[in-house]
């Protein structure tokens, strides 16, 4: 089915980011990632590009590589079903990773050569790694390397969980040292291996800009538009050229009134100095008109998971679509959390683990400009926490119940 939604949906038209990951493979096959300063260009990280490298490298038709997808959403699945077994029976177990296959969130990315359906198999990778290691943490060293490359892997694909990873590492060695318990150590030392294992790009983008911990040179822009202090605009990211396929001629020409004399400044500057650029109009922005950002992060969310507000539109067919799908997921999510904080002393610390990296990534990406895809990367992670709140922690607030 997948594949044949590949195919119907197919054409030969280049879409959003696709040429950008491409181009980034055949660097890497002659033998480096960036351009030479000051055209620097690390505007995502290489792990993507290095899943696309043997594509890329016998020239492989384009087609086959978004037939890909459907294969990695297979395995995405066929992991959510093992994890799944790891807590709760067969049958419950095929009933939700049915309900997940048939979620139709990641599917727009199906027919495009984009990293979110990679980042989803990731995402199911990690979440089955992480309940099989925390299970006997102590007696698995073998799982914890695997973890900690699939963990650096997601980063050096989604280079903010660099950061994500950085700030849960000081959350975890901080609660080691209140609580002592070994899964707080052990959760620090997955969090520091896994940036080790980062070293390399980290060592390579201060080779060439002289900034430490410097990830990408994308976050200045998007910051930018997080903080569009422009009433009537929700903080969502346009691009260089002030325009998107959804404005009509007379909201184009307001975005580009409203943005153009920033804009030229910032386009007099290139590589990290731009990045810079933008950074220093974010500040500014969200100095000067703190009620507009905090309107901006509230759209931020909804977007997130509904992929609504955006700036001079209304309501789409797509929005009515993420909100069928997103809407019954919230209320699981809710219902989920308090199960979790109910139960919360019995809750396995692998869920513990993954729920805290999650939140983390979350709350930072509602910072920049956020869209639904930064939310439903997650969804093996949130189909695996309802099936363990549903299967495990319901049984026992039922059987607490009966007992008083």
């Amino acid at each position: 089915m997948y594949a044949l939604l590949i195919i119907f949906q197919n054409d030969n038209m280049p879409f959003g980011d696709e040429g950008r990951y491409l181009q980034f493979s055949q660097n890497l096959l002659n033998g480096f990632y960036s351009p030479l300063p000051p055209n620097i260009n690390l505007w995502n990280g290489p792990g993507f590009p290095v899943y696309l490298m043997p594509f890329v490298a016998f020239d492989a038709p384009l087609l086959l590589i978004k037939l890909c997808n459907a294969l990695l959403h297979y395995f995405t699945l066929v992991l959510f079903f093992k994890t799944l077994l790891k807590f709760t029976d067969a049958k419950n177990s095929f009933i939700y990773t049915v309900i997940l296959g048939c979620y139709y969130m990641p599917f727009k990315g199906f027919p495009h050569i984009l990293s979110e359906t990679f980042v989803i198999f990731l995402v199911a990778s990690i979440t089955y790694t992480a309940i099989s290691y925390f299970s006997k943490p102590g007696q698995n060293n073998k799982l914890f390397i695997l973890l900690a490359i699939l963990l650096a892997f997601l980063a050096l694909t989604k280079v903010i969980f660099g950061t994500v990873f950085l700030i849960a590492g000081i959350f975890f060695l901080l609660w080691y040292i209140i609580t002592g318990k070994f899964h707080y150590r052990n959760s620090f030392l997955l969090m520091f291996t896994s940036l080790l294992f980062c070293l390399p790009y980290l060592f390579y983008t201060y080779s060439i800009t002289g900034r430490i911990f410097y990830w990408s040179n994308a976050a200045g822009m998007s910051l930018y538009w997080m903080t569009n202090p422009v009433q009537g605009e929700y903080g969502e990211w346009y691009n260089d050229s002030l325009s998107a396929p959804t404005l009509d001629k007379s909201s184009q020409e307001l975005l580009k009134a409203n943005h153009s004399v920033e804009y030229n400044e910032i386009n007099s500057f290139t590589g990290i100095e731009r990045d810079d650029r933008f950074k220093a109009f974010a500040i500014q922005h969200a100095r000067e008109h703190p009620g507009k950002i905090f309107s901006n992060w509230l759209a931020n969310i909804s977007r997130m998971l509904f992929n609504y507000p955006v700036s001079y539109s209304t309501i789409r067919p797509g929005t009515i679509a993420n909100m069928v799908a997103n809407i019954p997921l919230l209320v699981l999510l809710l219902y989920a959390s308090w199960l979790t904080w109910k139960r919360r002393n019995e809750v396995q610390f692998a869920f513990k683990f993954l729920l805290c990296v999650s939140f983390i990534y979350l709350a930072g990406s509602s910072l920049l400009s956020a869209y639904d895809r930064m939310f439903y990367i997650l969804i093996p992670i949130s189909g695996c926490w309802i099936a363990y709140s549903f299967s495990v922690l319901r049984k026992r607030e039922r059987q607490f119940q009966k007992s008083k």
